[in-house]
């Protein structure tokens, strides 16, 4: 996902419960190497919803997970 970019795919997104999901990723160099301690931040799409960002950090495989996220389109 290129910063900035809408994520608008269902994959690898679980319901925890009804109205909620979560977000999982990976972030990596060009070359496809893991880039550890990157702030990855999730806003929702539509600057009017009454949501706050979310954020979570990258481990040394450069993933990150965004649990409980409510329902709706969320920027990346």
């Amino acid at each position: 996902v290129r910063a900035g970019a809408q994520l608008d795919a269902p994959a690898d997104v679980a319901a925890p419960r009804a109205g909620a999901g979560t977000l999982r990723g990976r972030v990596t160099t060009a070359a496809g190497l893991p880039l550890a301690d990157v702030l990855v931040v999730a806003r929702p799409a539509d600057p009017a919803a009454r949501v706050a960002p979310r954020g979570a950090s990258t481990d040394d495989a450069g993933r990150w997970t965004l649990p409980a996220l409510p329902a709706g389109r969320w920027t990346v």
